[in-house]
């Protein structure tokens, strides 16, 4: 038969085991929260989440001056992965801010971030504010937009690019570049 001690004492294990948990799972680090913020675009399969922000999970990507590392999340998808440190996929970076290279999904497979045909047709660049834009590739679920040009959706990073991504249009009698017309 338990006696008043014995429930006490009970009760004490059980509050040191709660409370060693919980000052345990609040020490937990996460390996990557990354510098970037915001949603891309899928269509048909909805927003993926580059930063972790309010999401109870610390996840995000990191954009650096040679590579991207860390992991997205899709509600429908689940992780993409950035660089498995170089082996099999990985993310790369240049000064200018040209995105290159493939992030991986287990549901989707590989995702390209620069079309190395000679088509073109899609690429990711960070410009010099930060500010993520263009399209990647899956062949599973096709293009993937890193900006809206609205408030739906976009992506910004604390890395900017050093180096302007503008090419120049050069003509017999001068050169543009966007809305500047240099004259020679």
């Amino acid at each position: 038969m338990k006696t008043r001690l014995d429930n006490f004492l009970i009760a004490l294990i059980f509050m040191a085991v709660a409370v060693s948990g919980v000052l345990f799972v609040g020490s937990v680090e996460a390996a990557d929260i990354g510098n970037s913020v915001g949603y891309v675009w899928m269509e048909g399969y909805g927003y993926v989440s580059l930063d972790g922000t309010g999401a109870g999970v610390d996840y995000g990507v990191t954009v650096a001056d040679s590579v991207l590392s860390g992991y997205a999340w899709s509600e429908k998808l689940g992780w993409i992965n950035f660089n498995d440190a170089g082996s099999l996929y990985a993310v790369t970076n240049d000064p200018s801010g040209n995105l290159c290279g493939h992030a991986w999904s287990e549901k989707v497979g590989y995702i390209s971030f620069c079309d190395s045909s000679a088509n073109k047709f899609y690429s990711v660049n960070v410009d010099t504010s930060g500010v993520i834009t263009g399209y990647a590739w899956s062949e599973k679920v096709g293009y993937i937009n890193f900006d809206d040009g609205g408030s739906l959706y976009g992506v910004t990073s604390s890395w900017v690019a050093t180096v302007s991504n503008l090419a120049p249009v050069i003509f017999k009698r001068g050169i543009i570049l966007k809305e500047n017309i240099i004259v020679k």
